[in-house]
């Protein structure tokens, strides 16, 4: 799989193959459309097929978002402790 540059919605910065297109769109029409900001990326079998990043990092709008914000994330651990229990 190559990555290649491909036109990526309207806000969102990256790469991403032909092939995830679609996630690349719902990706942007997800996160864009609220406060904040985001990245995904997904590797298959060892190739990053798409590594995105869309929004700000700060209220005044004035730092973009990049693959390195770090990002809070609450209660992310209770689908799993629920599942082992």
């Amino acid at each position: 799989m190559t990555t290649t540059q491909l036109p990526l919605p309207p806000g969102v910065r990256g790469s991403v193959t032909p092939a995830f297109r679609p996630a690349a769109e719902s990706f942007g029409k997800l996160v864009t459309r609220g406060r904040g900001g985001g990245a995904l990326a997904a590797r298959v079998r060892g190739e990053t097929v798409l590594d995105l990043c869309t929004g700000w990092s700060d209220r005044a709008h004035t730092r973009p978002w990049t693959p390195e914000t770090l990002a809070l994330s609450f209660s992310t651990t209770k689908g799993v402790a629920s599942a082992v229990i």
